[in-house]
């Protein structure tokens, strides 16, 4: 009998070792209330059980807080970052100016994307917001970011490598002419097309307020001119444009 009470929880313990090994802690450890042998077998076992169980308690907040950092800092549609990442990394790149590291500022606008989504619907406009997200992306550095501000408005920040005006004109005739081409949404051929305004820093703007209002003037020049164009800015510019706030 003796050697039956000193063995026959050995299993039982066996199985609960194997559990916390596989992170299976929800259940308590038996035999903790004994005072013998086994009883500092099963203490031990239920410390470990406990701290594995807090250990996977706060890798699941972590992995919950990363989601929720995430979310805060992406668009929820196109997965782009949003406009308070778009910020803050234009906040840095403006901080890398003294440096001697110049780049671009290009806000843009998707052309009769409102007269599509009135038609077509708003999943429809969904599907469109995606999928010029996806060909934008494509065009870019990896150094570069694409935003998505809010509704059918973007910006880039495009680091600039030898010549800065060089490399945007480049990057806006490619803005235009991917996002002239036709979209198949919902069964339907949707054409569609883009107006860019261009700010280059550190020449039109030293602070991400001066270069967004450079940036805001630029875009309005080029709606006016025609759809599907692009405008660096200048300061003859009309300064009625729109105001976007960092």
């Amino acid at each position: 009998m003796l050697m039956k009470r000193l063995f026959k929880p050995v299993p039982r313990l066996t199985r609960a070792l194997t559990h916390i090994a596989h992170n299976q802690t929800e259940h308590a450890t038996p035999y903790t209330q004994r005072s013998d042998e086994i009883g500092c077998m099963a203490q031990a076992i239920e410390a470990l059980r406990k701290k594995v169980a807090e250990r996977e308690h706060l890798l699941e907040v972590k992995e919950q807080a990363l989601r929720y950092q995430h979310l805060a800092h992406h668009d929820a549609l196109t997965k782009l970052p949003n406009r308070v990442q778009f910020n803050d990394a234009l906040q840095e790149a403006v901080m890398q100016v003294p440096d001697g590291t110049p780049f671009n500022v290009m806000i843009f606008d998707l052309d009769r994307f409102k007269t599509l989504n009135d038609s077509l619907g708003h999943a429809a406009g969904d599907a469109l917001l995606v999928e010029a997200s996806q060909r934008v992306q494509g065009l870019l550095e990896e150094s570069d970011l694409v935003a998505r501000l809010g509704g059918d408005e973007f910006s880039i920040i495009q680091h600039a490598n030898r010549d800065a005006l060089s490399e945007a004109n480049q990057l806006a005739r490619r803005l235009v002419e991917v996002l002239q081409e036709p979209f198949a949404i919902d069964g339907h051929e949707v054409r569609i097309g883009v107006s860019v305004g261009i700010a280059l820093a550190p020449r039109d703007g030293t602070s991400s307020h001066t270069l967004l209002r450079s940036g805001d003037v630029a875009l309005y020049t080029a709606t006016e001119m025609a759809r599907g164009r692009y405008a660096v800015f200048s300061p003859g510019m009309n300064m009625g444009a729109k105001h976007h706030d960092t």
